[in-house]
């Protein structure tokens, strides 16, 4: 993991071309294990996910099922939380939601609207948020609004790059239009934690 390396500029690649796995130590393990391995790592899933894809929702049916695949085992670990969030978007609400999550603290929950058309991306992207506020080590500091965590998505067929707005209860693009609206509200939230 290192954030000051982009793999494109020595790669000289473009979108598509390649998949960069970053992980702690560099280290693919041996498949000697795979349910070990699943438990631990995420490279092996990451090594099928660019060599044999199969989508997240797929696995929605399969979740109590103790064997599979690398990508299968570390999805139904890990992705658990996030395959729940999907219940949220049925056909009596078009597939929008409204999707709750939890904010930094665990008394505290935020709806989300989700775009249709990219539901599995930012309903992932949300869970992750929520997954890294639940990290003990953060809590002091997240309640202490010495941190704050933000949700951004870079939809690579258009280059552009979407902020949550809590307040908005959406992603926004960010954009000439939205800049200064989306940094009042990061700036009104960290005025209303302290």
């Amino acid at each position: 993991m290192d954030s000051r390396v982009v793999s494109s500029s020595f790669t000289n690649s473009e979108i598509g071309d390649n998949y960069i796995i970053k992980n702690a130590g560099n280290f693919v393990p041996y498949p000697d294990d795979l349910l070990q391995i699943a438990n631990t790592t995420s490279a092996a899933g990451a090594l099928e996910l660019t060599c044999a894809m199969r989508l997240l929702f797929e696995l929605r049916n399969e979740m109590d099922k103790k064997t599979g695949s690398p990508l299968e085992l570390w999805i139904k670990k890990h992705g658990a939380k996030t395959i729940e969030k999907f219940n949220f978007l049925n056909e009596g609400n078009d597939f929008i939601g409204p999707v709750p999550y939890k904010q930094e603290t665990d008394s505290k929950f935020f709806s989300v609207f989700i775009d249709p058309d990219q539901n599995h991306n930012l309903v992932n992207c949300i869970q992750q948020l929520e997954n890294i506020a639940a990290y003990p080590f953060l809590k002091e500091r997240l309640v202490n609004n010495d941190l704050m965590l933000h949700a951004l998505w870079y939809d690579i067929h258009t280059g552009n790059v979407h902020l949550l707005s809590r307040q908005r209860q959406r992603f926004v693009e960010v954009n000439e239009r939205s800049y200064f609206g989306l940094m009042q509200e990061v700036d009104a939230v960290s005025e209303e934690k302290n």
